[in-house]
C-alpha cells in the first residue's frame, strides 16, 4: 500500500517527489515527510503522511510551495549540499561569495550569518 499511495503523490507533484524523504515509525504509525526536488519556476511540494504498519494510509497533507518558498528551500538545501560553506556553495552557484551572502538576506536568512560575514560582504559590493 505504501508503494501504492507514493506512485499517487508522485503523479500529483508531476513525478518530481524527490529522495529527500523522512521517516520515524511510533507503534502502528509511520510518520513520513517529503519534499519534490527544488526545481526553480516549477511547481514544489513539500508533505507529510500517516501510514499503519499494515500500509493503509491515514493521512496525506501537501502544500504547495509559492516561487519564494521554493527560492529559499532552494538556497537552504544548497548550503545542506555543500556542508554549509557559504565559499563552496557560491561557487556551485557560479556566484561570488559577496554576492551569495546579498542573496542570503534578501531571501531573510541573514540572521543565519555572522554580523562580520554581512558586513564584509556589504563592504565589498560598495566598492565594486
Amino acid at each position: 500500500m505504501l508503494v501504492l499511495w507514493r506512485r499517487g503523490l508522485i503523479t500529483l507533484t508531476k513525478g518530481k517527489l524527490s529522495s529527500s524523504f523522512w521517516q520515524r515509525t511510533a507503534g502502528l504509525f509511520t510518520l513520513q515527510r517529503f519534499i519534490t526536488d527544488l526545481q526553480l519556476k516549477s511547481e514544489n511540494h513539500i508533505g507529510e503522511a500517516i501510514v499503519r504498519a499494515d500500509g493503509q494510509l491515514e493521512y496525506l497533507k501537501t502544500y504547495r510551495l509559492s516561487e519564494a518558498q521554493t527560492r529559499r528551500a532552494y538556497l537552504l538545501s544548497q548550503l545542506a549540499t555543500h556542508g554549509w560553506n557559504l565559499n563552496d556553495t557560491a561557487a556551485a552557484l557560479n556566484q561570488s561569495r559577496e554576492d551569495f551572502v546579498y542573496r542570503l538576506e534578501k531571501a531573510g536568512f541573514g540572521y543565519l550569518l555572522n554580523n562580520q560575514v554581512r558586513e564584509q560582504a556589504r563592504s565589498s559590493r560598495r566598492r565594486r
